[in-house]
């Protein structure tokens, strides 16, 4: 009896750092790119659906380009009524259009199991170019974040440290002279537009120190705002013995209805709650013997593990204060 030798065969990886062009990328993938094939469609038969980028640049230097020969294909799924969807690249697709081009290269994959998996491959696709709007990155991971996903979870997809998608979601919350900086590309980065959340904290005219961040284009860098931090934070804020004697003073007849003063000196425990870096809101007690360098953070004792955290004084909110025994 003859014997056969099965040899498996070699699949190939598509690497897209590798491919300089389509002829490159026809041979690359002439068994296929994880079982798809490349194809031409026409234009007109794709349409778009929300990305997670809302603003697209430089579309004309693309379209010019591409009259040259498309240097990479786009993604897309099935629609409906013979159309197509883009799924990624479709800054690729509109400078088609805009150069004229009747066909386009493209490569037809299952759709996303999900809206979070949809939003999971634009985001894969677009967070490492410097062009990308904070503001459409805030949005994103915000919706995958009220989708279920915690911030460890989308910083393991997007290779990301987490402490960088703590800080983009962070930003949600922001003030809004700042949302309005954001959405208007004045601050594109994610630690500036924090810096310019302190200056709102500190600033007792707000629109004008924000005005000062601004160089002669209306933009705002990290060096310049970091400068109106520096200034307002040499403001000396009224000395603790000085409210303590203010407290002193005091008459009974001047209280608030149903309040009554502490000895000065007697210990009290506040409580407060906040939400932690997975987005879940805990509870604890503020420690404020425990003083910082940074005016803007405090100590909290964490009742769920007994841990000691620092905690930004705009994430905190006060739920009781009482005597301790």
């Amino acid at each position: 009896m003859k014997t056969f030798k099965v040899t498996k065969a070699k699949t190939q990886t598509f690497k897209p750092t590798n491919i300089k062009s389509l002829t490159e990328f026809n041979g690359a993938i002439a068994a296929g790119v994880n079982g798809k094939v490349l194809t031409k469609l026409p234009v007109e038969s794709i349409e778009v659906r929300p990305q997670v980028r809302t603003v697209i640049e430089n579309i004309d230097e693309l379209a010019e380009s591409m009259k040259s020969g498309q240097l990479m294909p786009i993604t897309v799924i099935k629609g409906e009524n013979n159309k197509y969807v883009v799924l990624q690249g479709e800054r690729r697709w509109l400078a088609a259009k805009k150069a004229g081009l009747e066909t386009v290269e493209a490569i037809v994959v299952d759709a996303p199991v999900s809206d979070s998996e949809r939003i999971f491959g634009q985001l894969t696709e677009n967070i490492q170019r410097d062009n990308m709007k904070l503001q459409d990155l805030i949005q994103s991971i915000s919706q995958l974040i009220q989708n279920g996903f915690n911030q460890t979870e989308i910083a393991a997809r997007l290779g990301k440290d987490r402490t960088y998608i703590s800080r983009i979601a962070a930003l949600a919350s922001s003030k809004e002279e700042v949302l309005k900086l954001i959405a208007d590309c004045a601050v594109n980065d994610a630690q500036t537009a924090q810096i310019l959340n302190n200056i709102c904290e500190k600033s007792t005219n707000i629109a004008k120190d924000l005005e000062a961040c601004k160089d002669k284009d209306g933009l705002i860098s990290r060096g310049s705002a970091q400068a109106v931090l520096d200034r307002l934070q040499k403001i000396v804020p009224q000395k603790p013995k000085k409210i303590v004697a203010f407290e002193d003073r005091l008459k009974k007849k001047d209280f608030p209805r149903g309040y009554r003063r502490v000895p000065a000196g007697k210990a009290l425990g506040i409580q407060v709650e906040f939400l932690d870096e997975a987005g879940e809101k805990v509870s604890g007690n503020l420690l404020p013997r425990l003083l910082s360098d940074r005016h803007d953070e405090v100590c909290v004792l964490r009742e769920d593990n007994k841990t000691v955290v620092a905690v930004p004084v705009d994430k905190i909110r006060i739920r009781m204060i009482d005597e301790l025994a």
